[in-house]
């Protein structure tokens, strides 16, 4: 038998579970405006070698952007389906 604290304790994490979830589904939109961003500074920087830099940067933002969303989307379809 579980004593109230371990009780408490387990539904604190499962809460936690699902607001952490809940969280990374509006910060993967972060990593859009991160790119825009960076996107802004390459042009600005047009020529100087600090254009490559953010212009990579980006790339690398805006594919981060569609992995987690598809990795979220896969996360969701497998609870669905329990």
């Amino acid at each position: 038998m579980t004593s109230f604290k371990e009780s408490h304790f387990l539904v604190s994490l499962r809460y936690k579970k699902i607001s952490l979830m809940q969280f990374s589904k509006f910060f993967q939109y972060a990593y859009l405006i991160f790119a825009g961003l960076f996107l802004y500074d390459a042009i600005i920087n047009w020529g100087h070698s600090k254009s490559y830099i953010s212009l990579l940067l980006a790339g690398l933002a805006i594919f981060i952007f569609f992995f987690r969303r598809r990795f979220i989307k896969k996360y969701d379809n497998k609870n669905d389906s329990k």
